[in-house]
């Protein structure tokens, strides 16, 4: 990178592509490492793993780096198309980084000769900023079942006393069985 890349907390819906220049030891290294070693590369401890992938652009054979971006994250050629001959021309190993490894926070990546950012690109996601307005009945406040009813206290104090007078009875016949 030429530039510390800035990162916007809670940032979301960003693919960040990234050349990678090491020579072939350290990408053996970076390859064998823990997945936590490509947050380090880039400068920052605690970005999450999962949201991060090391590509070799070879391993992608016959369909290239711009046909894994578009299958693997459902980019368009209208998103691609204008980078298409620079995504063509990159040789040895590609960082893909993800809006959800930086988990929210706003990180500063600072300058790297080993990484070029080659381009950022806009995710595809349903936008959840407009709510969806209820439209059947099921969906409407109060509409499930009604709750069961509490017994109330006269019941539950009857309940008690006949509980109560059943035990005294039972009682009182076990000590006539045993005095007879």
């Amino acid at each position: 990178m030429t530039n510390d890349l800035t990162i916007q907390a809670a940032e979301t819906g960003r693919l960040r592509l990234f050349a990678v220049n090491l020579d072939a030891k350290a990408m053996a290294e970076l390859n064998n490492a823990e997945p936590e070693a490509i947050g380090l590369m880039l400068g920052v401890d605690d970005l999450d793993p999962t949201y991060m992938e090391l590509v070799r652009i070879e391993d992608l054979s016959e369909l290239g780096l711009m046909g894994y971006l578009r299958e693997g994250y459902d980019l368009g050629d209208d998103v691609l198309g204008a980078d298409r001959t620079k995504l063509a021309a990159l040789r040895g190993h590609v960082l893909i980084v993800l809006s959800l490894a930086f988990q929210g926070h706003a990180v500063t990546l600072p300058k790297r000769a080993d990484l070029t950012l080659i381009a950022t690109y806009n995710t595809h996601g349903p936008d959840w900023s407009q709510g969806m307005a209820l439209s059947t009945p099921s969906a409407e406040p109060y509409s499930g079942p009604p709750a069961k009813k509490r017994p109330s206290d006269a019941a539950m104090s009857g309940r008690i006393a006949t509980f109560a007078l059943l035990f005294i009875f039972l009682f009182t016949a076990v000590f006539i069985w045993i005095a007879a």
